[in-house]
């Protein structure tokens, strides 16, 4: 039992060839988790895969390098998610995220149709479908490992008011259809022309509809600016090896340098196999400064209408900046962020309304 439990800390127990006798042993109630989690869950996955519709086949080359990543690497794999316990109108929604829009004037539909693009393992869907009420949503991504696990999660929560479908967001034209709301965090940043598939979403959005979008901050994310270039230079692989490898040098790397390196190792991700790669090693990755993200807004006809971050750093930028209009200024987040330049270490989260 313990040699299994080491074992399963390294390697995926499923892909061994003598789980099925595992599975018949009368000897593993200690680890019955583990198994649950290794094998059945995975099992479980495995015949999800065919029960989810195909949208469309990608054919850009990046894309599918992204979809292999996430193919091999399911990310995230969570457990446990808090979900918002009662679901609310998008007026009281919007109203508590204290955005700069109109809320008397506008008009919100009382069962918004809602797209989430790149729904990854579920989380982002689950936590919407639980946010606003009465919504019907779709969850679009490119790697069916993703989505079966979204799909067990969701059957697990008993969650019954998201579909869930394979499709790149280059070709969701398909769909031929308008949604209320559209939600895309993380995932515009990892496609080769990050516009292009904005524009496609920007299509999908109804007139006066709302967008939230996640995207990276170059100004936040120079040591892992830093940290890809030192990954290039020695030449370490996108494998399990040449993580650890990589992983390795940088916990032992000389402090006394200057180098920015050595901050990644007060991140989780940085012990994970599967969060290293997504952090470190991604196949593809843009970053954006918020004087860019403006441009774009401009020529995609959105308007920004603020931030979804935490009253922590609201109240740090309104001690700078007092007047309520200012936390819809880009100008002036952008000068808070040069400023404070770990404000969006995440990314940049933000809600914007199509004209």
């Amino acid at each position: 039992i313990l040699k299994i439990t080491v074992l399963a800390a390294y390697r995926p127990l499923h892909l061994f060839s003598w789980v099925d006798q595992l599975l018949q042993s009368n000897s593993t109630d200690k680890i019955q988790r583990i198994i649950t989690t290794q094998i059945t869950e995975v099992r479980e996955e495995q015949r999800l895969r065919s029960q989810i519709p195909e949208i469309n086949v990608t054919e850009n080359k990046v894309s599918k390098l992204v979809r292999e990543q996430y193919e091999a690497n399911p990310y995230p794999r969570w457990i446990n998610l808090g979900l918002s316990p009662e679901p609310q109108t998008i007026r009281a929604v919007m109203h508590g995220l204290k955005v700069n829009l109109d809320l008397n004037e506008h008009q919100f539909p009382a069962n918004p149709e809602i797209l989430i693009a790149g729904c990854g393992t579920g989380q982002h869907a689950l936590s919407v479908a639980s946010r606003f009420q009465n919504s019907s949503i779709i969850a679009i991504d490119l790697s069916l490992s993703s989505l079966s696990y979204a799909m067990r999660k969701t059957k697990e929560l008993s969650v019954a008011n998201i579909d869930y479908m394979q499709g790149d967001i280059l070709k969701l034209n398909t769909l031929d259809r308008q949604f209320d709301i559209i939600e895309s965090a993380g995932v515009l940043h990892h496609m080769e022309d990050p516009l292009a598939g904005w524009k496609v979403l920007v299509d999908l959005l109804k007139p006066q509809g709302l967008m939230r979008i996640g995207l990276y901050s170059e100004i936040a994310r120079q040591h892992i600016v830093e940290i890809r270039e030192f990954i290039a230079k020695k030449g370490y692989e996108n494998s399990p090896e040449g993580i650890r490898q990589c992983r390795y040098e940088i916990i032992n790397m000389h402090t006394g340098s200057g180098s920015r390196i050595q901050q990644i190792i007060n991140s989780p991700d940085f012990y994970s196999l599967s969060d290293c790669r997504d952090l470190l090693f991604h196949v593809q990755e843009h970053r954006f400064t918020l004087p860019q993200i403006a441009n774009a807004l401009e020529k995609l006809g959105l308007i920004f209408i603020g931030f979804d971050c935490s009253t922590q750093i609201q109240n740090q930028f309104k001690a700078r900046y007092s007047n309520n209009e200012d936390l819809a200024s880009l100008p002036l987040w952008h000068q808070f962020e040069q400023d404070n330049p770990n404000t969006f270490v995440d990314m940049y989260q933000f809600w914007v309304q199509k004209i």
